[in-house]
């Protein structure tokens, strides 16, 4: 089974983090984790200003801090998991 869990690194995406991790004998072994973070787009003005490796660079930052908390709860529970960041 695939599973695609949005986190926005809020309570909520972080509940969502606990359910899988206290029921993850319901998705069986062969099951695969996606973490995904959609950050919004910069404002033409503020592109112009950072630069696109700073608009990278911010976007990165963001998703980062997003992941933390839900990263390190599936780390310390054993989960296998990868992470993709769209904006």
């Amino acid at each position: 089974m695939k599973i695609l869990l949005a986190i926005d690194g809020s309570e909520c995406s972080l509940s969502g983090v606990r359910y899988l991790i206290k029921h993850r004998g319901m998705f069986g072994a062969d099951s695969t984790l996606t973490l995904l973070y959609v950050d919004t787009p910069f404002l033409e003005r503020a592109q112009t200003v950072l630069g696109t490796l700073g608009v990278q660079q911010a976007h990165e930052a963001n998703a980062g801090a997003a992941f933390l908390e839900a990263t390190r709860l599936l780390e310390h529970a054993g989960i296998a998991h990868e992470t993709v960041m769209k904006v």
